[in-house]
């Protein structure tokens, strides 16, 4: 999402903590080209269950928007090719769909932090 703290699905600390930090994070101009992520998830008690590793490929659809695919790997699995449509819908908000997710993410990016849901 650099780690993946750019994609969470908790929110231990809410982005607005962040506020006040830099350089400000626009998640369609750090996607666009090529980026490479890594990040561990854990099971409810904390412990390191698997690594997960991403490698991504973005282009601009307009101003706003962003095509993203993301080669997704978690723990010795398949890989996974998620095909990602992101684009900004006000300052510092964020709507994308993907191939595989039912539904539409929203993203807010307070300073240098960005969370999904």
């Amino acid at each position: 999402m650099a780690g993946l703290l750019l994609a969470s699905c908790s929110d231990p600390m809410p982005v607005s903590a962040f506020a006040a930090s830099g350089p400000a994070l626009d998640p369609v101009r750090f996607f666009t080209g090529a980026v490479r992520s890594w990040g561990v998830l854990e099971n409810r008690s904390g412990q390191p269950t698997e690594i997960v590793t991403t490698e991504c490929r973005g282009e601009a659809e307009g101003p706003d928007g962003l095509h993203m695919v993301q080669r997704l790997q978690v723990g010795d699995g398949a890989p996974v090719t998620r095909d990602w449509h992101m684009r900004r819908t006000g300052p510092g908000r964020y709507q994308a769909t993907a191939n595989d997710l039912v539904g539409t993410a929203s993203g807010k990016a307070e300073g240098r932090a960005f969370h999904w849901r």
